[in-house]
C-alpha cells in the first residue's frame, strides 16, 4: 500500500467513525482498532523514512492523536502510539515561549462571590478512609463536601507545578492535538469541539487569562479529557488519594471502566477564567480535585431534579438542565425559584467530594486546572 492509499483509508476511517454515534464504535472494536493501527504504522513509517519532513512528521502526528482521542486505543496500543508520539515531538525545533508570566498566580482573586450556603469543609487529618467511607456509603443522606490540604502533597502543586505552564507544555508537547470545547457552554448553540495543538491552546487562551486578559474570539476550554493517556509525564505529577478505593457497592460496569487502567476514571480539565460546566449530573462518585485557580460550584440534592427542568429523557443532554443559572428564565421554568442547594469555592489543594446523581453547576472564577476522579 502506497502513503497517499493509506492517508486516504486514515482518512475515510476517521470520518466515518467520528460521525457516528459513539455506543456504535464501542460495539465495533474491530473498526477504531484498525484506525489506531494505522495511525501506528504511519507514525513509524514517519520515524524510519521521513525523519526531516517536518510536514509529514506533522501529519503523522496528528494523526496518533485523532486515533487515541477518538477510538480509546487499548493500553498495549496505546503505549506503542504514546512512545513513537514523543519521537516525533522530540524532532521539531524547541518552541519560543510567551514572554509574559509563565507561571498562574497563585494569589485569591478578587471578585469571589459570597457563599450563603457553602458545603461543609473538613481537615485532611479528620478525614481518614474510614470516615470517609461511613460519611459516603448512604447516598439518599450523603452530601458534598471538601477536603482541605488532601492533595497538596501532589508533585503537581510543589515540585513539578502544573501551573508552569511551560512545564505543561514540555509534558504534554507544544504539537499534540486536544480536544477543545469552543463557545459559553455545550448547551449553546455555538458550541463546538476542535482539535488543537496543545501549545497553540496554552498561548491563545490560558496565557491570556493568566495576565489578567480575555482571549480573544470565543472561550476555550479543554474539559473532561483524559491527558494522560496522551502525556504519560503527567501521571508522575499525581496520585489516586486513598478514598477512591473504598467499596461503594455503586461501581458501574460498563465499558468506561473496562477501558480505564484502574477502577478511577480521571479526567483533565484546563482552561482560562470564564468556563462555565452547565447545570448536570453525573452516575458516579465524584473527586474533584484543584491543581491551580478556582472555582465556584453550586449543588443540588437530586430529589430536585423536577425544579431543575432537565432536557428529555433519552436525549444526549438528558442529564443537563435548561436551566441557565447565570441568567434563569423564572417565566418558562417557575419550579426553579423554589429550589434548594449548596455552594462552594475550590482553592488549590481541595478535593470535593460529589456524590452520584446530585446536580452541579461549575464557574471558572481565575484560569484553573483540575483533576476528576470518577469511582
Amino acid at each position: 500500500m502506497s502513503e497517499a492509499d493509506g492517508k486516504e483509508l486514515f482518512a475515510r476511517m476517521y470520518g466515518f467513525i467520528t460521525n457516528r454515534p459513539a455506543a456504535e464504535n464501542d460495539k465495533d472494536s474491530e473498526g477504531v482498532h484498525m484506525l489506531a493501527i494505522l495511525a501506528l504504522a504511519e507514525g513509524l513509517e514517519c520515524l524510519t523514512l521521513f525523519e526531516n519532513h517536518p510536514e509529514r512528521q506533522s501529519s503523522a502526528l496528528n494523526d496518533i492523536d485523532r486515533a487515541i482521542v477518538t477510538c480509546r486505543p487499548s493500553k498495549p496500543f496505546l503505549c506503542w502510539m504514546h512512545k513513537v508520539a514523543e519521537w516525533i515531538e522530540s524532532r521539531y525545533p524547541k518552541t519560543v515561549v510567551s514572554k509574559e508570566s509563565r507561571e498562574i498566580s497563585e494569589s485569591v482573586p478578587d471578585d469571589l462571590p459570597e457563599l450563603h450556603h457553602p458545603v461543609k469543609r473538613y481537615s485532611v487529618d479528620d478525614m481518614d478512609i474510614f470516615t470517609f467511607q461511613s460519611t459516603i456509603a448512604d447516598t439518599s443522606s450523603s452530601q458534598p463536601f471538601i477536603i482541605e490540604n488532601a492533595v497538596s502533597s501532589w508533585p503537581a502543586l510543589t515540585c513539578r507545578k502544573w501551573s508552569n505552564l511551560e512545564y505543561l507544555r514540555e509534558a504534554v508537547g507544544h504539537h499534540r492535538l486536544v480536544p477543545v470545547e469552543i463557545g459559553s457552554s455545550y448547551t449553546q448553540g455555538d458550541w463546538t469541539m476542535k482539535l488543537l495543538p496543545f501549545g497553540e491552546f496554552l498561548d491563545s487562551v490560558i496565557y491570556p487569562s493568566a495576565n489578567g486578559h480575555r482571549s480573544k474570539g470565543q472561550t476555550g476550554y479543554l474539559a473532561q479529557h483524559d491527558l494522560l493517556s496522551q502525556a504519560y509525564r503527567l501521571k508522575r505529577d499525581f496520585w489516586l488519594p486513598d478514598y477512591t478505593q473504598v467499596e461503594t457497592g455503586r461501581r458501574l460496569l460498563d465499558s468506561k471502566f473496562y477501558e480505564a487502567d484502574s477502577d478511577t476514571l480521571v479526567n483533565i480539565w484546563l482552561g482560562p477564567k470564564h468556563t462555565i460546566s452547565p447545570l448536570h449530573y453525573d452516575r458516579y462518585d465524584n473527586l474533584f480535585a484543584q491543581v491551580f485557580g478556582f472555582k465556584y460550584f453550586r449543588l443540588f440534592h437530586p430529589d430536585q431534579s423536577s425544579r431543575l427542568y432537565p432536557h428529555d429523557s433519552g436525549s444526549q443532554l438528558e442529564n443537563t438542565s435548561q436551566v441557565d443559572i447565570d441568567s434563569p428564565d423564572y417565566e418558562r421554568f417557575p419550579l426553579f425559584a423554589q429550589t434548594s442547594y449548596l455552594e462552594c469555592m475550590v482553592r488549590p489543594g481541595d478535593l470535593l467530594y460529589i456524590p452520584p446523581h446530585w446536580w452541579h453547576y461549575v464557574r471558572s472564577l481565575s484560569a484553573s486546572m483540575s483533576v476528576s476522579m470518577w469511582f
